[in-house]
């Protein structure tokens, strides 16, 4: 039989062409997770626990530097705050010792500094006691904008404690940059 001209032809291989990319990212998926779930249990065979690079399928590099990060956090919805901070807690396993300074700052200038007022902890308790866990671990370092306070008509005693008030995040932001940290 044959087809019309010009009748749907060209959806029938860009549906053949969709299929064998699925196709490939679901095989390269699978793929990486086996390597993941091989290396994870040789890990807890030998008796180590899995962190670091031999969670995700390589072997351990001792004389690599700690990458430290600085999130410039401008958020207007507490779920999206929650996801950051429940990631954060995925990625560091265990919490750090006290001499190990956190590789992680959140640097807070928007609304969401609202969400950490004392006023407001009732309505906003998972999300601040998450954040004073991580920084209580030294997983993070939680950081404010003192001039978004005021602007939000906040002061810094309006905080919990564990909150560093900075004068300016941006600024604040600039100058880890500087210092080495990895803008996210």
């Amino acid at each position: 039989m044959l087809r019309p001209v010009g009748k749907n032809i060209g959806g029938d291989c860009m549906r053949s062409a969709r299929t064998r990319m699925s196709l490939l990212v679901t095989g390269a998926s699978c793929v990486i997770a086996l390597l993941l779930t091989v290396t994870t249990t040789r890990a807890m065979d030998a008796g180590r626990p899995v962190t670091g690079y031999a969670a995700i399928g390589v072997a351990d590099a001792p004389d690599v530097e700690r990458q430290r990060e600085v999130y410039d956090v401008s958020l207007h919805d507490p779920q999206a705050l929650q996801l950051l901070l429940g990631r954060l807690e995925q990625l560091a396993h265990e919490p750090n010792p006290r001499t190990q300074p956190a590789d992680i700052a959140l640097v807070l200038h928007g609304p969401e500094l609202e969400f950490f007022s004392i006023g407001n902890y009732a309505h906003y308790r998972d999300l601040v006691d998450l954040a004073a866990k991580l920084d209580a671990f030294q997983v993070v370092e939680v950081k404010a904008c003192n001039t978004m306070l005021r602007s939000l008509g906040l002061q810094p005693q309006d905080l919990p404690a564990f909150i560093e008030i900075v004068p300016y995040g941006p600024g604040e932001v600039g100058r880890l940059v500087g210092d080495g940290y990895l803008k996210m």
